[in-house]
């Protein structure tokens, strides 16, 4: 059986690379080893967070719309992570956060 995160996964991924060669870091001398800590941290949880948004948003499209823009906050943010602890409750946390914004904005009802 296939997970209900693939055709999201492969969406996300073209989205996630056009996306991360636009962010600009300048010209840093780790800059590649962050790009493969943090693609690690992508593959490993990307149908996690997928299945997490899915569960608060009613339409599939949303959730991945949401779950790419929760990881490129991540991305963003992710000088900030401290690699001591785990990855998947940071996200999960940037990903619920999102998820609580888009609904103030769009005013929808969290699903229980």
């Amino acid at each position: 059986m296939r997970s209900s995160a693939s055709s999201a996964d492969k969406v996300f991924y073209l989205k996630f690379f056009w996306i991360e060669t636009a962010i600009c870091l300048g010209d840093s001398v780790d800059l590649s080893q962050r790009r493969s800590e943090f693609h690690a941290h992508l593959s490993d949880n990307f149908p996690k967070v997928y299945n997490y948004v899915r569960r608060l948003v009613r339409r599939p499209e949303t959730a991945e719309d949401l779950t790419q823009e929760a990881f490129l906050k991540a991305w963003q943010a992710f000088d900030r992570f401290d690699p001591q602890k785990s990855f998947l409750p940071w996200i999960l946390q940037i990903a619920r956060h999102t998820a609580l914004d888009y609904f103030r904005k769009h005013r929808e009802l969290i699903l229980p």
